[in-house]
């Protein structure tokens, strides 16, 4: 019992500290990618197949993690305390490990056993309380983030402690393959082998005997990836990812020349101080204890602890090594990623006080990290309420939509609903509406209105009446892409149409309007917009009424266009074919004079602009924006506006935003001003025209692109 007490006492210190933190909010309500999770567990009549069949895509294959979620529904349903609370167990048993895994690193401390176990406790409860593992443990989509940290300590412990037995490294490297399968960002698993066999030997060998000794450690971990990728080529036919992969240095350096400083530049602050703003007195509290255990251990950790400390920048590196052409990520919600990597950041805690020699300064030490501590403990209530929040609002949504529909009756089958007053982040709707609806109501389908979003549908819901007439033409339904699921349902990407046609065209359509907290039935206002829409484009056409044209050719800008301070005219460039303008930081932009006409006027916009060239635009940068005031509203907000990709090969493109069939611009009456954000990054760009067309100047421009489009 002796033995087995300190262990004990850190599993019931976790319990109580986890217990007491999470408590209040385990009945929080799901937020995100959650409902995904939810609806495999719900929806899926064979789970097992993901396995062996694509789900979600091809971007992801997670089979581990998705059979836990299809596991942990049966058990806990759709109520959020059941399914938060097996995720904070697992945080749990994940910051147990972290101290297991310190414990077995501080050997150096093997006669000091206060220390060393000081040391780990240290590192577990760090792990438990930081903002970025709360916060992971509080969302359900961040589950395989849990389980793939989980099984790679397992993986590691194992090879640590029961180093060179044939039964542990078996199941070691079962625990990496669980990892990988978890994750796939855990496929580097064999490289933290490789380096704690070389950092840490079992014996005491040097140089190219050393480096021996570890590659022959490591080779049986070296099969592992190899039937991993094996297996996953096999399912996914392909590697999978964001963007597909070339093997050209021209593909990487790009990448890794934009991703890496703004990894480096966020990663840090996030480890350190998570979201707190450098004026909150929590902020500098946190900084006063970090630059103080700097001044304490910094040297000595140098000089006397340089394998842990190695193994530690070891295993941030490979941690955020899958980040390098995804920062852009790291934006918002970015704590599933680097979950793992806060592993390798705290354990420098036990390796800090195994670096000092002398009692008085490790008391030190360990008084500064118990204020660390204090600190993240402080930082977590503020983080976990605006979870709860977001919850909340989501709940009285899918409450309102669900009661609104359950009022039809009989329940409509095949409907097609589309909502308004929400942004492209809900882009969940759908399968958050129908987690709580019953059977007879799953045939639907709920969409934004505005922005493409994604729809669960579940196939036995949707049976095929014989004999059916004709669907309505495809203007006035969304526009599709079908991504591989498991054989019962199917997830599909959808675009909406033009709701003016859909609402007119299609008898399934219903276009509702989010406003506060009620869900408004506005599809006889759209149906009704089709006769002012008609009324405005013929004023525009047959009478003749001007739509704004501003042609750019230097300066002065035209008709008083004014530019934003983070953007100026070049005046060096001579050329003359264009308006050449230097963008300087990230929002410049072009705002027009005051021109006042009426929006469902103009059915297209003309954009003429080119960008100069660069090797790579990530997907934060690779679009433009419209935007429009009102007389009604002078800002400019969400939903007046329209993005559009943009080009930069320094070459000249004109871009046609299609304005009839967007319902933000014909709800609009009286277009106040215009704002083009051409670019979002500083470059040089050249403006040579904005058109306005009418119904009948945008036929034939439409017919022209068309048959580009064809040779």
């Amino acid at each position: 019992m002796r033995k087995w007490w300190p262990a004990l006492v850190l599993i019931l210190f976790l319990a109580a500290i986890l217990t007491i933190l999470f408590t209040p909010y385990l009945h929080n309500y799901f937020v995100a990618d959650s409902f995904w999770h939810l609806s495999f567990g719900r929806f899926s009549l064979a789970p097992e197949e993901v396995w062996w069949r694509p789900c979600y895509g091809r971007v992801f294959w997670r089979p581990l993690a998705w059979s836990a979620d299809a596991g942990i529904y049966d058990l806990a349903g759709l109520e959020p305390f059941g399914n938060h609370l097996a995720d904070a167990v697992l945080h749990g048993l994940n910051a147990l490990l972290v101290a297991g895994l310190a414990w077995i690193l501080g050997r150096p401390l093997e006669r000091e056993r206060f220390w060393r176990y000081a040391g780990a406790y240290l590192a577990g409860l760090l792990f438990a309380l930081h903002p970025i593992g709360v916060l992971t443990a509080s969302w359900l989509c961040c589950r395989s983030a849990l389980f793939g940290t989980f099984f790679v300590l397992l993986s590691l412990i194992f090879f640590l402690q029961f180093r060179g037995r044939v039964w542990a490294i078996a199941l070691s490297g079962l625990f990496a393959l669980a990892a990988m399968l978890s994750k796939e960002t855990m496929i580097a698993q064999p490289a933290l082998i490789l380096a704690a066999a070389w950092l840490f030997p079992a014996e005491g060998l040097r140089g190219l005997r050393r480096l021996a000794r570890a590659v022959r450690e490591t080779l049986p971990f070296a099969a592992v990836p190899a039937v991993y990728l094996g297996w996953r080529l096999s399912v996914l036919g392909q590697i999978g990812g964001y963007e597909p992969i070339r093997f050209q240095l021209s593909f990487f350096l790009p990448r890794l020349a934009y991703h890496l400083p703004r990894i480096l530049m966020r990663v840090p602050r996030d480890l350190l101080f998570h979201h707190l703003e450098p004026a909150s007195p929590n902020f500098r509290m946190l900084a006063a204890f970090f630059l103080l255990l700097l001044l304490v251990t910094g040297w000595r950790l140098l000089q006397r602890e340089r394998p842990l400390l190695t193994f530690c920048l070891v295993w941030l590196v490979i941690a955020l090594a899958p980040l390098w052409n995804v920062s852009q990520m790291l934006a918002q919600r970015e704590e599933r990623l680097l979950y793992f990597a806060l592993v390798g950041w705290l354990l420098l805690a036990p390796a800090g006080l195994a670096a000092l020699s002398r009692p008085t300064w490790r008391a030190l030490a360990l008084c500064l990290w118990i204020l660390v501590f204090y600190a993240y403990s402080l930082a977590d209530l503020p983080a976990l309420k605006q979870w709860q929040q977001v919850g909340r609002a989501n709940q009285a949504l899918a409450v309102a939509i669900r009661q609104k529909v359950t009022e039809i009756k009989p329940a409509p089958a095949g409907g097609r609903f589309y909502l308004l007053g929400l942004s492209g982040d809900q882009y969940y709707l759908d399968p958050m509406v129908k987690l709580g609806l019953p059977l007879e109501y799953l045939g639907n389908r709920f969409m934004l209105g505005d922005h493409p979003s994604l729809v669960w549908e579940f196939l036995p819901a949707l049976p095929e009446p014989a004999g059916s007439a004709p669907g309505p033409e495809a203007a006035a339904l969304p526009h599709e892409e079908v991504y591989d699921t498991e054989s019962h349902n199917r997830l599909l990407g959808v675009t909406p149409p033009d709701l003016v046609l859909a609402v007119q065209k299609d008898p399934q359509a219903r276009v509702w309007e989010w406003k506060g907290d009620l869900v408004l039935d506005i599809s006889q206002d759209i149906r009704a917009l089709s006769y002012r829409i008609s009324s405005m484009q013929n004023n525009y056409s047959v009478r003749r009424l001007l739509l704004p044209t501003w042609s750019f050719f230097r300066e002065p800008l035209p008709w008083s266009w004014t530019l934003s301070p983070d953007c100026r005219a070049d005046k060096s460039d001579r050329s003359n074919e264009a308006l050449a303008l230097v963008s300087l930081g990230q929002d410049p932009y072009l705002l027009s004079p005051e021109v006042r006409f009426h929006a469902p006027g103009a059915a297209a916009v003309l954009i003429e602009l080119k960008v100069a060239p660069r090797d790579y635009l990530p997907p934060d940068q690779a679009e433009a924006v419209l935007m429009w005031s009102t007389e009604e509203d002078s800002g400019f907000r969400t939903p007046r506006e329209i993005r559009f990709p943009i080009q930069a090969d320094g070459e000249f493109h004109t871009y046609r935003l299609d304005l009839e069939s967007n319902i933000a611009w014909v709800r609009s009456d009286l277009v106040r001003q215009v704002r083009l954000d051409p670019v979002s990054f500083p470059t040089r760009f050249w403006l040579r025209r904005v058109v306005f067309l009418s119904k009948d100047e945008a036929k034939p421009v439409a017919k022209k692109e068309a048959g580009e489009e064809e040779k």
